[in-house]
C-alpha cells in the first residue's frame, strides 16, 4: 500500500474515531439533561406539595377567622357599622414563616452547606454535623418537614432548647445536649437524655422508619399546655410523642454521610394542630429519663410484688373516653364515679369481667396505684349498694 493511500486510512480512521466519540458525548448529554430534568421535577413536586399544603393551612385559618366572625355578628346587640369585628382572643401564632425564613447554624461550612432549601453534606468526608435552626420557636403551631435524599447509617430530625450550642463534629447528644434535645432516627426510634447515642437500648420504640425520599415533620404546639412535640412521616401521624417541651426550641438535622442531602419541604405555622388519636399513641415527658419500653420494664420488676396493684378492672359495658390525645386516671374515674352515682344495683362480679393490663395505657406507675385506690372506693360503693 502506497504511503498516501495509508495516510488516507488513517485519516478516515481518526473521523471515524472522531464521529464515534462525538456520538458518544452526545449520548452522555442527553443523560445528563434527562437527570437534571427529573431531579428538576422531583424538586417541583415537593414545592408543589408543599405549596399546597401551605394553602390548605390558610384556607383552614380563613374559615375558622369566618365562623368566629359570623357568630359575633349574630351575638352582637347593637352591631357598630363602622367598627371592624375581630375574633376573640386566641394564642397569637406567627403567619410569616416559610422555608426562606429559615436560618441554618451551621458548625462547619466546609462539612455542610445551605443552598435555597437544602443542606448538603461534603462529598470529602463522612464529619458529623448537627444543625440548627432559627428562628426560634417560642409560640403557636409550628411544622418543619423535610427529607433525606439516601441512606445513611445515622440521620436524625427533631429539637433542641435554645442553650444547644453545637461544634464541629458533634452528634446531637454531645456534651449533655442529650438532656436538651428529643431526636427522631430513621430506624423509628426517638431519644432524650441518652448519654452516648450508640446506646440503642436507651431508645423508645414504636414510630415509624423513614426511608429515602419519606417526608419527616416535627410538629410543636406552644400553644398547648402541656407544650408538645409530634412526629409525621409522609404525614401520617406517629404514635410515640414528647410533652412539657422547652418553652423556646429551635429544629434541628442531622447528617454525617458524603453527599446526603436533607431538603426542607415545610416551615410554617398552623391555625390549628394537626394531631389526632392514633392507636397505640405514648408520651413521654421532657426532662425525665426514660428507659426503652418503659412502662414494659416498670410493670415487669415489681409484677411479682403485687400483681394485683398493675390490673385495672372495668365494669363491664363502660367506654372509657379519652380527654384529648391522651387517657389519664381522671378520665377513668370520671365515667365510674358517673356510673356508681346512677345508683344502679351492680353485682361486683361485674367489676371483674374484664382485666387490661395497664401497660398498655398511657399511665405512669404515680396515675397506676391513684387509679386502683379509686377502684377499691368504687368497689366498696357496689357492695354497700347491692348488700
Amino acid at each position: 500500500m502506497s504511503e498516501s493511500a495509508q495516510d488516507q486510512e488513517i485519516q478516515e480512521l481518526k473521523k471515524k474515531l472522531k464521529e464515534v466519540e462525538e456520538q458518544r458525548e452526545q449520548e452522555k448529554n442527553q443523560r445528563e439533561r434527562e437527570k437534571r430534568r427529573a431531579n428538576f421535577a422531583e424538586d417541583e413536586n415537593h414545592r408543589l406539595l408543599a405549596e399546597v399544603e401551605r394553602l390548605r393551612a390558610q384556607l383552614a385559618q380563613r374559615n375558622q377567622e369566618s365562623a368566629i366572625a359570623q357568630i359575633q355578628t349574630r351575638s352582637s346587640p347593637s352591631p357598630q357599622p363602622h367598627r371592624s369585628h375581630s375574633p376573640p382572643s386566641i394564642p397569637t401564632v406567627p403567619l410569616n414563616l416559610s422555608i426562606t425564613s429559615l436560618t441554618p447554624i451551621i458548625p462547619n461550612q466546609d462539612v455542610v452547606r445551605w443552598t435555597e432549601n437544602k443542606l448538603i453534606h461534603t462529598a470529602d468526608n463522612n464529619d458529623l454535623s448537627t444543625v440548627l435552626f432559627n428562628p426560634i420557636i417560642s409560640s403557636g403551631i409550628v411544622r418543619f418537614e423535610g427529607f433525606y435524599d439516601s441512606d445513611a447509617k445515622t440521620q436524625h430530625v427533631g429539637i433542641a432548647d435554645t442553650s444547644v450550642v453545637y461544634s464541629p463534629g458533634c452528634w446531637p447528644d454531645t456534651d449533655e445536649n442529650d438532656k436538651k434535645s428529643v431526636l427522631y432516627d430513621s430506624s423509628g426510634d426517638i431519644s432524650h437524655i441518652q448519654n452516648n447515642i450508640q446506646y440503642g437500648n436507651m431508645y423508645i420504640r414504636g414510630n415509624g422508619k423513614f426511608e429515602p425520599n419519606k417526608r419527616i415533620a416535627c410538629e410543636v404546639n406552644m400553644t398547648s399546655t402541656p407544650k408538645r412535640l409530634h412526629f409525621f412521616v409522609n404525614g401520617e401521624q406517629q404514635p410515640i410523642s414528647v410533652v412539657n417541651i422547652p418553652s423556646q426550641i429551635r429544629f434541628l438535622v442531622f447528617l454525617q454521610a458524603k453527599n446526603l442531602t436533607f431538603t426542607v419541604t415545610r416551615f410554617e405555622s398552623l391555625p390549628i394542630s394537626s394531631v389526632k388519636q392514633v392507636r397505640g399513641q405514648k408520651a413521654f415527658e421532657y426532662g425525665k429519663k426514660w428507659l426503652s419500653d418503659d412502662y414494659d420494664k416498670s410493670l415487669s420488676s415489681s409484677e411479682s410484688e403485687n400483681d394485683e396493684q398493675y390490673y385495672i378492672n372495668f365494669v363491664e359495658g363502660v367506654t372509657v373516653q379519652t380527654d384529648g390525645i391522651y387517657s389519664t386516671h381522671e378520665s377513668i374515674q370520671l365515667e365510674l364515679d358517673q356510673l356508681i352515682t346512677k345508683d344502679e344495683l351492680l353485682p361486683l362480679a361485674l367489676l371483674d369481667t374484664m382485666e387490661i393490663v395497664l401497660k398498655m395505657l398511657p399511665f405512669n406507675l404515680v396515675q397506676i396505684n391513684q387509679v386502683f385506690q379509686f377502684l377499691i372506693i368504687v368497689k366498696s360503693k357496689v357492695v354497700m349498694v347491692v348488700n
